[in-house]
């Protein structure tokens, strides 16, 4: 890599802020919970979305539009209108993003540059091209090793020290496929699956994935017909997971993150059986008074 290279990877990497993460992380839910002016909403929406563009995660800004399109397919009365006003939104944001993507911070553009037809700078797409072609070369280099692999898998755990002590100052610097591979950072949720526990390991994960979405699915078409705050937070939460198990498999998968799905996953069953109870004991208090008042009557009558 010449200096010229690395001067603008440690351009761009200065210009992400990663410390937004867990502020847009924290804020976009109150999107969806709290009922709003009918103004405030987008506001705190676009702010979120600006926020976790800056830090120049692509996966992370298609996950936060997932989740919107998701949770507002469910929440919506008319879903084909509401897929016509998305299809028209989508073609505007499109138009948007092409005639100022150049005036955009680095870290936006770097984060915007998957979008076909936009012509980010030269170090913003210098680097997006660059983490493309390094995650290509670990997988190569996984699905050369997974065939071993295939009957128990490797782990998901490795000794720090004994792997260290086996890589060279190039491997950790560069992140190398070897490097990658032996810290079980492997950018794929097929390969995480496939190489750590076996075949077994992969068609376990591909059936559960099928097993909760679509029992989310069924939740939220019940969650979008309530409109609580405990409906509204539930209805996020599984949205999120919605678009998480697919984009595992489709966008980007560790160890650590299975585990996070998998904790997640059971909170989200307590929040809708929680939000069910809630739901109907709200319904029988609005129906409590009406039922008392016609026993009330037919005892008189009677």
């Amino acid at each position: 890599m010449t200096e010229v290279a690395i001067g603008q990877v440690s351009e761009i990497n200065q210009a992400r802020l990663n410390w937004l993460q867990p502020i847009a992380y924290a804020a976009f839910p109150l999107v969806f919970a709290i009922k709003w002016k009918k103004w405030v909403s987008p506001i705190v929406w676009l702010i979120c979305i600006g926020l976790i563009a800056l830090t120049g995660f692509r996966s992370k800004l298609i996950g936060f539009v997932a989740i919107t399109v998701i949770y507002g397919l469910f929440r919506s009365q008319s879903r084909i209108k509401y897929c016509v006003l998305m299809a028209v939104t989508g073609l505007l944001a499109w138009g948007a993003i092409i005639l100022v993507v150049q005036q955009l911070p680095l870290g936006i553009q770097r984060a915007v540059s998957f979008v076909p037809g936009v012509k980010v700078s030269h170090e913003a797409s210098f680097n997006a091209e660059g983490s493309v072609d390094w995650r290509v070369e670990i997988w190569k280099y996984c699905l050369e090793q997974a065939p071993q692999y295939l009957v128990l898998g490797r782990g998901s755990t490795f000794n720090a020290q004994e792997t260290a002590s086996g890589l060279g100052s190039h491997d950790i610097a560069t992140f190398s496929p070897w490097f990658a591979f032996e810290t079980r950072s492997y950018h794929s949720g097929p390969l995480t699956l496939l190489v750590d526990y076996g075949l077994a390991g992969l068609i376990v994960g591909i059936w559960l994935t099928f097993v909760i979405v679509r029992r989310f699915l069924k939740a939220a078409n019940w969650l979008g017909k309530n409109d609580t705050f405990e409906s509204r937070y539930t209805l996020y939460f599984i949205s999120q997971l919605i678009w998480m198990w697919p984009a595992f498999f489709l966008v980007y998968g560790d160890a650590p993150g299975l585990s996070k799905l998998i904790a997640n996953t059971a909170a989200a069953i307590v929040l809708i059986t929680s939000a069910k109870i809630l739901v109907d004991k709200e319904n029988d208090r609005d129906l409590g008074i009406p039922h008392l008042m016609q026993h009330i009557e037919e005892k008189s009558e009677n």
